[in-house]
């Protein structure tokens, strides 16, 4: 069978499960179509994947982060706001650059997130996330209504984000 050809070559426990549901999707597809009676994938189980374990920062990575993003800068103290709000919330990437300005709640200490199929709930804002977002508010002179800009004045990307992360 082409899938045992495949195992074979190396590849990945992903890579594996991948080609098996789009093959069984063709199948099913076949099914549909009247062009087979029955998928021959209907017996055969799905091949495991491995699960992944992310990697988390350690505090002093986290300091790390924090000591080059100086806060009397604009640039310094967005990317200290993104990495505290990230940091403390638990946010998607794709949540925290669709923030907007009317989203912030800082009276009653938590921000409005639309998420995963534009549902909406309301996060409790640590402090010195909060602090660290007025902060950088105090450095824009714009009336844009998304949280995060960029130098240019346009809304972050995840993208942006992700290099941000990553090159500091």
């Amino acid at each position: 069978m082409w899938l045992a050809h495949v195992q074979e070559t190396g590849v990945s426990k992903s890579t594996l499960n991948s080609r098996f549901r789009a093959l069984r999707a063709f199948f099913n597809w076949c099914v549909a179509e009247g062009i087979v009676a029955r998928s021959p994938m209907s017996n055969i189980r799905t091949p495991s994947v491995d699960s992944i374990v992310i990697p988390v920062f350690s505090p002093e990575h986290v300091k790390a982060l924090l000591y080059l993003c100086p806060p009397n800068t604009w640039w310094g103290a967005r990317d200290r706001a993104i990495i505290l709000t990230l940091l403390y919330t638990g946010l998607r990437l794709s949540e925290l650059t669709g923030l907007q300005l009317g989203d912030l709640k800082f009276t009653s200490d938590c921000i409005r997130v639309r998420g995963k199929g534009d549902k909406e709930r309301i996060i409790y804002l640590a402090p010195e996330a909060q602090q660290a977002i007025l902060r950088y508010l105090r450095h824009r002179s714009d009336d844009a209504t998304h949280l995060w800009l960029s130098r240019q004045g346009m809304r972050l990307t995840s993208n942006a984000v992700q290099q941000l992360i990553r090159d500091t």
